[in-house]
């Protein structure tokens, strides 16, 4: 009787089992445990995370390991680095882990501080290879990313051997960079939005004398700093998360008024304080003298970067009797020649300010210009930035490229307002360059040579051979029989930008007439009808291939299906059947 009972039990097991194989179809998956965990971020906004109790960007895999910096003076450096690393992570780029993924520090230490003979690889400023500092100091965070937002990239993984020479790829490039208002809300903003923050604030040896304790080792807490030692700016961590309940009584030795802390990662090891972790009290805000977030985007975004402004400190520029807040630069075409042309896709700027409006205009011209508005508009557009009121960097797509052409002069204008908030700064470099850097005063262009002061107006530009760009002209004036049957409104359209496209061209394409028009229409008409039958053929042929597929899952779920049913049944038989016999005994 034993032994059939477990007979029984087998074939119960087996018919279910049976089940799972035919019914259903699962593809094997290799699950990494350190990967982004993303899913969370889909589904709520960083408004929604922002008004959470509790948040810890360690809890979805988005924090790199507590690094450890040594005697070097580089808390700056991995503080970047850290913010750096989880923006990757939260934006998925590259699909790195958070044990995939080091940025190195001394790259970005070496990019800020000084040149080498590849810092200016448009070769645009001849003082940009001089020394900017020593490597190993120490460095605001706003002004390492003024240094960090020209074309050096300091995005490199781990295991750089020398400095001056940077082999390792870049393999991801800064977007934004922006300060965040030192307030719990705007924080947890902030964290929520870009998956951390890095600030700069008090903290130095005086604070473990016991007269002076502010910091509490065994809770690894930090509560507050003597008044005197407040305004003493000496070291960078990571904040990456928040606890509202945190209690008072955690810290010491004098507790703050009200609960909660952030969690701040630091660079002195996994030694120090909590596995290199510490809460910091919403009480000790007033320790903290700078908070920056930053935004990463691909590698492939862009190739070259346009810019005049070399030093790493900045100056706010305004005129102080008129509202009028325009710069600009007239930058030189480099990188075309007679096969390439450049696509002017992105550029980048600093202000200062609330609530900002920003009116972007484009000019070309075969020649030099002698001032921004020399030459043939080419593209206006306005974005909104809604700026903490805080110094920012700022990339903005636009929304179509320029193409630039050999021997071609280019300028960038950016016209901010900001209506009912006190005048937006600009942010320009102290130094100077010819011709070339320009404010408007009074609605006249005035040189920026006579203020000295650069702006930091930065051009991205990509790189074309002519002959993919007289295809994409092509496909542009309707020679793509898809789109063109699509839709005739957009071909029209295109066809807009592609007159802009050809004036700008060097490469000679003759001009179009009406009966030419005509032809290439015709053309297409023509294309259209002896394509449609391959096309049509085309799309049989895929739409078959899983109507197949599905097909056979289905038979392969009937027979799993009807195998599963007649073992279930056999079972349920010889269950019956040994119930009987055990009545009749």
């Amino acid at each position: 009787m034993k032994l059939k009972n477990k007979k029984i039990l087998t074939s119960l097991l087996v018919s279910l089992g049976l089940l799972i194989p035919f019914s259903t179809i699962s593809a094997t998956t290799s699950v990494n445990s350190n990967a982004p965990k993303l899913d969370f971020f889909k589904n709520k906004s960083a408004e929604e995370i922002a008004k959470m109790e509790f948040f810890d960007a360690r809890d979805y895999n988005l924090v790199t390991s507590v690094k450890h910096q040594g005697t070097e003076s580089l808390c700056w450096a991995y503080t970047i680095a850290s913010i750096l690393e989880t923006n990757m992570l939260k934006n998925n780029i590259g699909n790195y882990t958070k044990n995939s993924l080091d940025i190195d520090e001394h790259a970005i230490d070496y990019v800020s501080n000084s040149w080498n003979h590849n810092a200016d690889k448009l070769n645009l400023n001849s003082d940009a290879q001089q020394w900017r500092g020593f490597f190993g100091e120490g460095n605001y965070l706003s002004h390492a990313f003024t240094g960090l937002m020209r074309n050096t990239s300091p995005i490199f993984q781990t295991n750089q051997t020398e400095f001056p020479k940077f082999d390792n790829p870049t393999i991801a490039k800064i977007k934004n960079a922006v300060k965040v208002n030192p307030t719990v809300e705007d924080i947890k903003l902030a964290i929520a939005k870009y998956g951390s923050v890095g600030f700069a604030y008090a903290f130095n040896a005086m604070n473990l004398h016991p007269n002076t304790i502010w910091y509490n080792e065994p809770n690894s807490s930090i509560v507050n700093k003597p008044a005197d030692q407040k305004n003493i700016k000496n070291h960078a961590s990571v904040i990456v998360g928040w606890d509202d309940n945190y209690y008072e009584s955690n810290f010491g030795p004098e507790r703050p008024t009200r609960r909660g802390g952030f969690i701040v990662k630091n660079s002195w090891g996994t030694k120090m304080h909590s596995q290199g972790y510490f809460i910091l009290s919403y009480d000790s805000l007033d320790l903290i003298h700078e908070v920056m977030a930053v935004e990463v985007e691909k590698n492939d975004a862009y190739k070259n970067t346009y810019y005049y402004d070399t030093k790493n400190s900045f100056s706010l520029f305004a005129t102080l009797d008129t509202k009028e807040r325009t710069m600009a630069n007239i930058f030189p075409v480099k990188k075309a020649n007679d096969e390439v042309v450049e696509k002017l896709k992105s550029i980048n700027f600093a202000l200062r300010g609330l609530n900002i409006t920003a009116e972007i205009k484009i000019y070309v011209k075969d020649s030099l210009m002698s001032n921004p508005e020399d030459g043939e508009l080419k593209l206006t557009q306005t974005v909104q930035i809604p700026n903490s009121g805080e110094k920012g960097f700022y990339t903005i797509d636009l929304d179509k490229e320029i193409i630039l052409n050999k021997g071609q002069y280019f300028s960038i204008i950016v016209d901010v307002t900001n209506e009912g908030e006190k005048n937006v700064d600009l942010v320009a470099s102290g130094e100077t360059r010819e011709i070339l850097s320009f404010y408007k005063y009074k609605n006249q262009w005035v040189n920026s040579k006579n203020g000295y002061v650069v702006f930091g107006i930065k051009a991205h530009t990509l790189e074309m051979p002519i002959t993919e760009l007289n295809k994409d002209i092509a496909a542009d004036e309707g020679n793509n029989p898809i789109s063109k049957q699509s839709n005739t409104s957009e071909t029209k359209s295109n066809a807009t930008l592609t007159s802009e496209s050809q004036t700008n061209n060097s490469v000679k394409t003759g001009k179009q007439t009406n009966s030419n028009t005509t032809t290439n229409e015709s053309l297409v008409t023509e294309n259209n009808n002896s394509n449609n039958e391959k096309e049509l053929e085309d799309v049989l042929i895929n739409s078959k291939k899983p109507k197949t597929n599905k097909t056979n899952v289905i038979l392969w779920s009937i027979l799993g299906a009807l195998v599963g049913i007649s073992t279930f049944g056999m079972a349920t038989f010889f269950i019956v059947k040994l119930m009987k016999k055990r009545v009749k005994k």
